[in-house]
């Protein structure tokens, strides 16, 4: 009788952002969230990063795992406990073309 181990269960999906928070009214993520990272593993490589402007056509940087706001500079230095790979780098581009 073998018992194997079945497929790691999946994560709960985030909720996504009340259509009446906007991004721009985010908090910004603190130092007790972000790590110091010398690795490619950062803000910007990680598959929740994003970034768009604000009505003043400021650059806004966030993180849609946290719904928080990334201080420049720290995208670029700093990461999270919850980095995830992008999708595209394992399934490519255009995985429906495949």
């Amino acid at each position: 009788m073998s018992s194997a181990p079945g497929p790691a269960p999946e994560p709960a999906p985030r909720p996504a952002p009340h259509p009446a928070q906007e991004p721009d009214a985010w908090p910004y993520l603190g130092p007790e969230q972000l790590l110091p990272s010398r690795s490619r593993h950062v803000c910007l490589t990680c598959q929740w990063f994003r970034h768009h402007a604000d009505a003043d056509s400021i650059p806004l940087l966030s993180c849609q795992w946290h719904q928080a706001l990334i201080c420049h500079g720290d995208h670029l230095t700093q990461r999270c406990p919850s980095w995830l790979e992008p999708l595209q780098r394992s399934s490519g581009w255009c995985p429906e073309a495949a």
